[in-house]
């Protein structure tokens, strides 16, 4: 019996899982956007975005 509620609990997770809505945006105009959004999360697939680098500080000479 315990198999059983096993199984099922699965069943629901995957059932749970997939009828939650996913939308994808595309845009094409002068280069192209892709991005994916699931629930509250918003992912941008392309461009990817830069990630800014670090500026070293002067070091101070006595």
């Amino acid at each position: 019996m315990t198999a059983l509620y096993i199984i099922l609990g699965i069943i629901a997770f995957f059932v749970i899982l997939l009828s939650i809505k996913i939308a994808v945006t595309v845009h094409y105009e002068d280069d192209v956007a892709v991005s994916v959004k699931w629930l509250f999360i918003k992912i941008n697939i392309l461009p990817k975005e830069e990630k800014a680098e670090k500026k070293e500080k002067p070091k101070k000479e006595k």
